[in-house]
C-alpha cells in the first residue's frame, strides 16, 4: 500500500532493521521514473539526446554522524558511489547524481542530496533547498519544524518553466514507538 500511494505526505513506521529507508528511497526512485519529461530539455547519456525526466530527493538527517553512519550506507547498498556522480565527504553534505534509462526511451535524471540539520536553524539550514521531494530519515528525531519548512519548499524542481514536477512531496520513516511513551 505505501509502494502504491501517491500522498504528498507518506510516513513509514516500523520496527528497527524493518526496510523502512530502503523502501523510502526506491520510492523516491519510483517517483523519478514516473515524473513527467521535462519541457524542451533533453539530456545526452552517450548516445544522442533523449527527453528528461527530473527529480531531486534531499535526504535529511539530525546529524551528520547519524547520516554517515546509517542513512548514506544503506544507499550505498543499492547506489554505490562509483554508480553515476557522487560528491561529497564525511560530516558534510553529499550528493549523488544518477541516470536511469527507461523502456520508452526518456532518461531520468535523479539527484538525491543527503544532509544534516546539525547545529542551524532549521529556517536557516533549509532555506537553500529546492528539492522535488524529501526525505526524512527519522522523522521522530528531528525537530517538528523541519516538517513544517519541507512543505513550504517541495517541489520547486524541475522549475516551471520545464513543466514543473507531476507528484512532489515527503517521504519519511521512524521507529515504533515505546508501548508506554
Amino acid at each position: 500500500a505505501f509502494m502504491a500511494s501517491k500522498a504528498r505526505v507518506q510516513i513509514l513506521n516500523g520496527p528497527v532493521g524493518g526496510g523502512k529507508t530502503a523502501t523510502n528511497f526506491m520510492k523516491a526512485i519510483r517517483f523519478g521514473c514516473a515524473q513527467r519529461p521535462s519541457r524542451g530539455r533533453t539530456i545526452n547519456i552517450g548516445d544522442g539526446e533523449r527527453p528528461v525526466r527530473k527529480f531531486k530527493l534531499a535526504v535529511i538527517r539530525d546529524t551528520y554522524r547519524q547520516l554517515h553512519k546509517t542513512t548514506i550506507p544503506s544507499w550505498h547498498k543499492r547506489f554505490p558511489p562509483n554508480a553515476g556522480e557522487w560528491t561529497g565527504a564525511m560530516d558534510a553534505p553529499c550528493r549523488h547524481r544518477l541516470h536511469f534509462l527507461l523502456k520508452d526511451d526518456t532518461v531520468v535524471d535523479f539527484t538525491a542530496e543527503f544532509a544534516a540539520i546539525g547545529d542551524n536553524s532549521v529556517e536557516d539550514f533549509m532555506r537553500g533547498f529546492e528539492p522535488t521531494a524529501w526525505y526524512l530519515n527519522e522523522l521522530d528525531l528531528l525537530s517538528r519544524d523541519v516538517f513544517t519548512y519541507a512543505k513550504g519548499r517541495w517541489g520547486r524542481f524541475p522549475d516551471m518553466s520545464e513543466g514543473g514536477p507531476s507528484w512532489f512531496g515527503i517521504l519519511a520513516d521512524c521507529n515504533a514507538p515505546e508501548l508506554e511513551s
